[in-house]
């Protein structure tokens, strides 16, 4: 008897609070909080359209006129020449005091490929030695001398080692396979060393962003700079830290030097000396200077967007207007009329 009227009692208590998943009776939970819905009458949709379009319009006039105003040159190909040294002579359009920033163009070099993308380590590249196993998992398929030897190996005192054993530092894929053609700008036209005598002026310090160089390329404490089993490769070169930000599309253009004191127009000579080989990808090389501006460099396509939506904003709103005169809409009306 004792153990049924627990159990009446048990059974009792379980009915009088039922689970439920009713939210709490708030304003908040039950949807009752204060709301405003515009009413698009016509004048108010006429309105918008006209606002819209009308700022659309200046600010792609402002980027057109903009982008116009972008001083550049090229993209000079020199591929063709194959290996060698090669001299490509250019037209500067117009004198400018502005900074010009020389860029070279690779195109059908997938940088954006999985393996390739993942071929690195961010941990090596911040200055801090790998074991084996990190080693192994962020840089195959390149790791070691074994997999791929450095192109400054004459550099490398490598006696009484093991290749399988010497660590590529930096390693990977990206940062093994680096652009290294190199630039030389000369004014005037010429075609040998002994003709090209006025060289340009040009940096390659501020090609690389700044918080790349300040968090996330250094060097192993106590490098001194020279190649070695340790180290093969400066990985706080601006030219190398340019390069090892992924490009995502096959033809890009990277910064490579800045002239800053700007260029007379007139006719230049760009000297290359090519090492980099693309024939075995069908790929292309070229050169491209350019001024920028607050919108960055010449960008046509951004202005003539802002322009066909600015322009088919307004034309809604003329055509709404016309809709709305002709045949007006009476607001709360007997729809039927």
């Amino acid at each position: 008897g004792e153990k049924l009227r627990v159990a009446t009692e048990s059974k009792t208590k379980m009915v009088a609070t039922p689970a439920t998943k009713r939210p709490h009776d708030t304003d908040f939970k039950q949807q009752r909080l204060k709301a405003w819905q515009p009413i698009l009458t016509p004048p108010c949709v006429i309105s918008t359209f006209c606002v819209i379009g009308f700022t659309f319009l200046a600010i792609g006039i402002a980027i057109m006129m903009a982008s116009r105003s972008v001083i550049d040159a090229g993209p000079f190909r020199y591929d063709d020449d194959h290996d060698g040294v090669a001299y490509v002579s250019f037209d500067w359009p117009e004198s400018t005091s502005k900074t010009v920033y020389v860029y070279y163009q690779l195109s059908n070099f997938y940088q954006n490929h999985r393996r390739y993308v993942k071929s690195r380590s961010d941990v090596q590249l911040s200055g801090s030695s790998l074991s084996d196993k990190q080693i192994l998992g962020d840089c195959d398929p390149w790791e070691t001398f074994d997999d791929v030897v450095p192109s400054n190996i004459d550099e490398i005192d490598t006696r009484n080692t093991s290749f399988s054993k010497i660590k590529l530092n930096p390693c990977g894929l990206i940062a093994n396979s680096q652009f290294n053609d190199t630039f030389s700008l000369y004014s005037g036209k010429c075609t040998t060393d002994s003709d090209c005598t006025s060289n340009v002026t040009w940096t390659s310090k501020g090609i690389a962003w700044d918080s790349d160089k300040r968090k996330k390329f250094k060097n192993l404490e106590g490098w001194d700079g020279t190649p070695s089993l340790e180290q093969q490769k400066d990985v706080e070169d601006e030219e190398f830290i340019v390069w090892m930000r992924t490009a995502g599309l096959p033809t890009f253009k990277k910064l490579h030097r800045i002239i800053k004191g700007g260029l007379d127009k007139g006719k230049y000579t760009m000297r290359i000396t090519q090492n980099f080989p693309v024939h075995s990808f069908h790929g292309k090389k070229a050169f491209y200077l350019s001024t920028t501006t607050w919108i960055g460099g010449k960008n046509d396509f951004l202005g003539g967007a802002y322009l066909a939506v600015g322009a088919l904003c307004v034309f809604l709103s003329l055509m709404f207007f016309l809709k709305h005169k002709i045949h007006p809409r009476v607001l709360g009306g007997d729809m039927n009329r």
